[in-house]
């Protein structure tokens, strides 16, 4: 079983209509629905094992299920100046026009290119460091000041740039309020 139908499955098991009640009810909802998605998905595969990187590509799926089901503004895997950008908070076109409230979120599957590079890539489409989030396995260190979501995250860790990946659609939710988006939306 690929990891998409993997994850497919785990949704309808926990039951896609309670899943889409729960994060219109409330966002914060999703926090505990992504983290109980990720460990069944994690148990359910038992007899393969997921590497980091399948890890950070079920994270991904995940992510975009989480945004069409939370009516959230996005566009995903666009090119932009020859680069793939995982998601674009609220589209690629608010990259020309308002690059302040446009938000980059980045999947570093540690196979695609070396971090700083990555980094640096990124740097170039959105000059706003706070404006982009990258999802990995581990911590990408403390020398990057770029916000950072963990899928293995350590509750230990003191630093306020790194969050668990169960915190991410919570602050997308809070990010496109602040920005009061307005574009269009199906409902």
């Amino acid at each position: 079983m690929d990891l998409k139908n993997l994850l497919y499955a785990e949704i309808e098991r926990m039951g896609a209509q309670n899943i889409r009640r729960k994060i219109i009810e409330n966002p914060e909802n999703s926090k505990h629905i992504i983290e109980r998605l990720m460990e069944n998905c994690i148990k359910s595969s038992d007899i393969i094992s997921i590497s980091p990187c399948e890890l950070v590509s079920l994270a991904e799926a995940l992510t975009h299920y989480m945004l069409t089901n939370m009516l959230l503004p996005s566009q995903r895997k666009i090119i932009v100046d020859g680069f793939e950008l995982s998601i674009v908070i609220p589209n690629a076109r608010s990259m020309n026009k308002k690059l302040n409230e446009t938000l980059i979120v980045q999947f570093y599957t540690m196979n695609n290119l070396h971090l700083m590079s990555l980094v640096d890539k990124l740097i170039t489409l959105q000059p706003l460091r706070q404006n982009i989030w990258i999802v990995s396995y581990l911590p990408i260190g403390n020398t990057i000041p770029i916000r950072n979501y963990v899928i293995l995250y350590n509750k230990n860790l003191n630093n306020r740039l790194i969050s668990p990946f169960s915190q991410l659609l919570v602050d997308i939710a809070t990010y496109v309020k602040q920005i009061n988006y307005s574009g269009f939306r199906i409902l």
